[in-house]
């Protein structure tokens, strides 16, 4: 997330991932406050939308509408794929700046299933 948002909001990596995992961290404690939920990750949605659009009908007590809706996973490809060269850059103060996000966020990252180490 952070690295498609920063394309637009002309903020830091490192701003980004903070504020995306505060963002996460508070959605899990207050979710505990709810009575009912629902989650539909980005990747199960990407990889199959109408089975998460029926997921959402169903949690909303709505019939099921019959989607067109194509995802592609290209763009969150392209974002991973720039990460990994920022990991592995030749440039060794842009490689020091990754790593130091890695060990920043590394652990809160993982808490949600992800990684940035690669």
């Amino acid at each position: 997330m952070a690295e498609a948002t920063q394309k637009w909001s002309g903020t830091s990596l490192c701003s980004l991932r903070e504020h995306c995992l505060l963002c996460h961290e508070r959605f899990r404690v207050d979710r505990s406050q709810l009575q009912r939920s629902l989650v539909c990750s980005y990747e199960d949605f990407a990889s199959e939308p109408q089975r998460c659009l029926d997921s959402i009908y169903r949690f909303l007590g709505l019939p099921r509408h019959e989607s067109s809706l194509q995802v592609s996973a290209r763009e969150s490809d392209r974002y991973l794929g720039r990460w990994q060269q920022y990991l592995s850059s030749e440039d060794a103060a842009e490689r020091a700046d990754a790593l130091e996000l890695v060990r920043r966020f590394g652990a809160r990252v993982r808490e949600f299933g992800y990684s940035l180490a690669m």
